[in-house]
């Protein structure tokens, strides 16, 4: 900063001729006073004047005393004490010259006494009585020095260019060229004050004042952000003037302007230059912050922080000590020596506590106590900014910050709290679409739905534009997946991906977007969202999640190939990326499937052989294993693996159910008794687990149930029931033991059991199972029309019951027991209309509905049935007992070669050995009406020797055989036949009606002659 211009006062140099000749005349007295005056001895000078003027009162030269007293009294700042000699010397003097030198000298007592405007006066007084003098050109320019004590510059600068336009070739031309670029330097305009001070350097021969007005212009220089021309004046300087005053102060100021030109080497080396040579602890401390900050610069904060530390030592009262306490603590923060500039930001405050800074120090601080995860004194801290600086520009950002920790720290209420400050009164600040953003996050993680859908709303409403509009678009999709509102999610999923399609959030809207669909089970379309964000985003970060999540869409789609190529590519772009083991398990899913079950078991063992470590997938992965060898019925090798599951992974949740599938194993091995140990065992072992103790129970029963043992399957499901009170078991118990007594023919205990399933349960999943079998009870009994009314209101309570098809077929058998033969009709042909997959029940029912139309004579239309019977069912018991229908009609209609065709036709079928025992006996009797004796005996015959099971038909072709020989007079032969129908059919018909022709053949016998 240029130095405040002195007045020069150059008494001296104004009055030797006065004090010269003085010493031609004068005495002892004035002659001491001068040579005391001129040695600076003004005190004692002036005694000396004032005993002369005393003892010389009339004396011609007491004008020259009183003024030069008046000197003596100036040079020791008595200004009023030096007003009052001038004024005595104008009075008394007849010199208009020396009068003219006391009114100027008047004017600077005035003016250096603080009286500008009596100073003005008297210099305006000098001006206005000697116009033309050089006086007047003094006294023009002391008046524009007093202008520039008092400040008004504009004043005090067109009286210094009246001076250099009106006498550029005073002597006081000069000195106004250099005011008047002061003047300018002080109005801080710098362009202007280079020109006038250029003038004084051209043209002055004082190198002091050369040297001076040279630093002066580079100091415009470097105001001016000039800083080459800066650098250029004050190289000229240190250069040329290596002995002034100034050099230190330039070379410091020319390390200034190179540090500011970004010429940090050369001023290091101007500061470092004046470390170790300058005298001038002033420009010396002032080097120690500037190698600071140039150090700072460089980021080489331990040497900044080195120079800082020096200053503060070594300078405690330099004015760049509080930026160097400032600077100390961000050298310290910038090293993340966080708690060495939570101390260095302290001592600031303590220093300087009403500093501008200070309010930034205080955040600085909480900045550094966050970095350090001291987030409740870096709270305090950003407390003290909002506390005690409430209008300062920070309070906003400490708000938010506070909003922030508290946000980190869940505690959300507090974190609105801060929010909402921001929000309320800081609607312009830049961070007031943060603090709504995160307010919103805060109500959503409050569960305050409402609260945080509005805010972000307004955010995509206020700022469509910014970043935080995405994030909101996001957010908002997400609570609405949350709270599984489908429509809302997608929509805004779909906004921001329509909106900001380069966001980095546009791969998320994409990943929600499909989860949305995914929640809905709409899996094509969550699918193609996924393959969108593929597509759009190869190299998202979500790359391996979409893919997995592909694959799974696809797999819940049965879409199992696919699913197999998504889950195929985490494995090819990264064998060791997180989702590879669950990728490489879905693959083995995907076939299993597929019913691919070598592929599903290479799979399972590549989970085991590659992710050894995962002991959850190992395990799973063996249990699965050991389940497809339990589809594929290769029973011993399943209860290998499961047992190898439970050796090498006891602790796994799977070991139960792996004790469970080994008895089941060896259930479906029809090996009961070793099931039901293994089932006891998951019963001892695992008493917890109360659904596969439930199962493993449930087991045991079948066991007894299989071995025959049913009353121990009602025992152990009666103590089950009380065992485990869960009404769907209970059902299941209920009915089992229903079903357990219809199995030992217990048909009336067996309804009443069923009876209660329907009271107890209704509504289970055994309700209809149990009114079905009540049905079939009534059945067992002959009950038909009970039967009827129970399956009828099972089709009313259940009518996609599994059970239709059964129902529709066993209600037209129940009409037709009754001889209802219309309506057993009408039930039929409902069966074979609505169930045409039921190929054995629509056989048997086309069978019925043809002995339903022979039954009410409709013979033609039975025999159509029957052939429809025949042609789309041949290989059914049921087409046998059609052609045995058919032959029987032909029989009637005495036409026995076509009745003999339809029975040859059932024997060649060998479906069912009791309906070719009967063909068969039919074929000898279609012989014997024929005439056909012989034949008829041997097909008679056949009957025996062909089906000797089939006892009832067996007999009747043994006896028709014997009553055919009496026909041809065999009677030996005929008694044999008897005698062996009575040995080996003892029980039948046939054997009483044998002993009853034996009675008669004896009887005729007796009789012949």
């Amino acid at each position: 900063m240029i130095k405040k211009i002195t007045i020069l006062v150059l008494s001296i140099f104004y009055f030797f001729p006065i004090l010269g000749y003085s010493f031609l005349v004068l005495g002892d007295n004035y002659n001491l006073a001068v040579k005391l005056y001129r040695d600076g001895h003004y005190e004692l000078a002036a005694r000396e004047f004032n005993e002369f003027i005393l003892s010389n009162p009339d004396h011609e030269l007491i004008p020259s005393a009183l003024f030069v007293l008046g000197e003596t009294y100036f040079a020791q700042n008595k200004y009023p004490e030096a007003l009052e000699e001038y004024k005595k010397c104008f009075y008394v003097s007849f010199e208009e010259d020396l009068k003219a030198k006391s009114l100027l000298r008047m004017g600077d007592c005035l003016l250096f006494d603080g009286k500008h405007q009596e100073a003005l006066a008297k210099y305006q007084e000098i001006i206005d009585a000697y116009p033309t003098s050089e006086i007047a050109i003094k006294a023009i320019y002391k008046k524009a020095q007093s202008y520039f004590k008092q400040g008004d510059l504009e004043k005090a600068e067109l009286l210094y260019e009246e001076i250099t336009k009106k006498y550029p070739q005073s002597e006081y031309a000069l000195q106004a060229y250099y005011s008047l670029g002061v003047c300018y330097f002080r109005q801080q305009e710098y362009p202007q004050a280079i020109l006038p001070l250029i003038k004084v350097y051209a043209e002055s021969k004082d190198p002091q004042i050369k040297g001076e007005v040279l630093y002066y212009i580079g100091e415009c220089w470097y105001l001016q952000n000039d800083y080459e021309s800066t650098i250029s004046e004050l190289n000229k300087f240190t250069q040329d003037f290596k002995n002034h005053p100034f050099f230190y102060k330039a070379f410091l100021l020319l390390g200034k302007a190179f540090f500011k030109a970004s010429k940090l080497d050369q001023s290091l080396a101007n500061f470092k230059e004046i470390v170790e040579n300058c005298p001038e602890d002033e420009i010396l401390s002032k080097a120690f912050y500037w190698i600071g900050e140039i150090y700072y610069e460089k980021k080489d904060y331990p040497q900044a922080a080195t120079n800082y530390k020096y200053l503060i030592k070594h300078f405690p009262k330099d004015e760049f000590l509080l930026w160097a306490k400032y600077n100390l603590g961000w050298c310290y923060f910038n090293q993340k020596e966080y708690e060495k500039a939570i101390e260095a930001f302290q001592e600031f405050n303590a220093s300087f506590p009403s500093h501008q800074n200070t309010p930034k120090v205080y955040f600085q601080t909480g900045e550094c106590f966050q970095a350090l995860s001291q987030n409740n004194q870096a709270l305090e801290a950003y407390q003290e900014v909002i506390s005690k600086f409430p209008q300062d520009s920070l309070v906003p950002i400490c708000l938010y910050k506070k909003g922030n920790i508290y946000y980190q720290q869940k505690d959300y209420l507090k974190a609105i709290t801060s929010y909402q400050e921001i929000i309320s009164k800081f609607k312009e600040h830049h961070l007031f679409p943060g603090a709504l953003f995160y307010n919103g996050l805060s109500c959503y993680y409050l569960k305050n739905y409402p609260s945080s859908i509005e805010n972000f709303k307004e955010v995509i409403q206020s700022f469509p534009s910014s970043d935080l509009a995405a994030n909101s678009y996001f957010q908002l999709g997400e609570i609405y997946l949350e709270q599984k509102d489908a429509a809302n999610s997608q929509k805004f999923y779909q906004k921001l991906i329509e909106n900001f399609p380069k966001s980095s959030l546009a791969p998320s809207a994409y990943y929600g977007l499909a989860t949305s669909f995914y929640q809905e089970k709409r899996w094509a379309e969550s699918a193609n969202a996924y393959q969108d964000l593929l597509k759009n985003f190869p190299e998202s970060s979500l790359i391996y999640e979409t893919l997995y999540a592909l694959g799974n869409s696809y797999y819940n789609n049965k879409e199992y190939k696919k699913a197999i190529f998504s889950y195929q590519e985490i494995l090819k772009k990264d064998p060791k990326e997180k989702l590879s083991i669950a990728s490489q398990y879905q693959i083995a899913w995907c076939y299993y499937k597929l019913e691919d079950y070598p592929n599903a078991l290479k799979n399972f063992k590549e989970v085991i052989n590659n992710f050894p470590k995962e002991e959850e997938y190992q395990a799973s992965s063996w249990y699965w294993i050991a389940w497809i060898y339990f589809s594929q019925k290769k029973y011993d090798a399943s209860i290998e693996t499961y047992e190898k599951l439970i050796k090498e992974y006891p602790k796994s949740n799977l070991i139960a159910k792996a004790y469970l599938n080994i008895g089941n194993c060896l259930f479906n091995q029809k090996s009961y008794r070793e099931a039901a140990l293994a089932y006891k065992k998951v019963i001892e072992k695992y008493p917890s687990q109360e659904e596969i103790i439930k199962d493993a129970y449930y087991q045991v029963g079948l066991c007894y149930y299989l071995e025959g043992n049913l009353n121990k399957t009602v025992d152990l499901y009666k103590e089950l029931q009380q065992k485990f009170p869960q009404k769907d078991f209970q059902a299941k118990l209920q009915f089992v033991i229903a079903k357990s007594l219809y199995d030992q023919n217990e048909i009336k205990k067996a309804s009443i059991e069923f009876e209660e399933v329907v009271k107890k349960f209704p509504k289970s999943l055994y309700e209809s199972e149990a009114l079905y079998w009540i049905s079939r009870c009534y059945l067992k009994k002959s009950e038909y029309s009970s039967a009827i009314t129970t399956m009828k209101e099972l089709l009313n309570l259940y009518p996609q019951t599994d059970y239709a098809a059964d129902i529709c077929y066993n209600i037209g058998v129940s009409y037709y027991q009754l001889k209802e033969y219309q309506k057993a009709i009408l039930e039929f042909d409902k069966l074979t209309q609505n169930f045409s997959q039921r190929d054995d029940l629509i056989a048997e029912a086309l069978y019925l509905k043809g002995k339903s139309l022979q039954n009410i004579n409709q013979t033609p239309e039975a025999l159509k049935t029957y052939q429809r019977l025949i042609s789309n069912y041949p290989q059914t018991s049921s087409a046998c007992k059609a052609y045995l229908e058919r032959g029987n009609h032909f029989i009637a209609e005495k036409d026995y070669l076509r009745a003999e065709e339809e029975y040859l036709k059932i024997a060649n079928y060998d479906l069912t050995k009791e309906i070719a025992a009967e063909a068969q006996f039919y074929i000898g009797k279609c012989a014997f009406l024929s005439k056909n004796i012989n034949k008829a005996l041997v097909e008679y015959l056949k009957v025996a020797y062909f089906y000797p099971e089939i006892t009832n038909w067996a007999a009747k072709g043994q006896f028709q055989a014997a009553l055919t020989y009496e026909e041809m007079n065999n009677l030996p032969q005929a008694k044999k036949l008897y005698q062996s129908i009575i040995a080996t059919y003892k029980d039948s018909q046939e054997a009483e009606k044998s002993k009853a022709c034996l009675d008669i053949l004896e009887k005729k016998a007796t009789k012949l002659p």
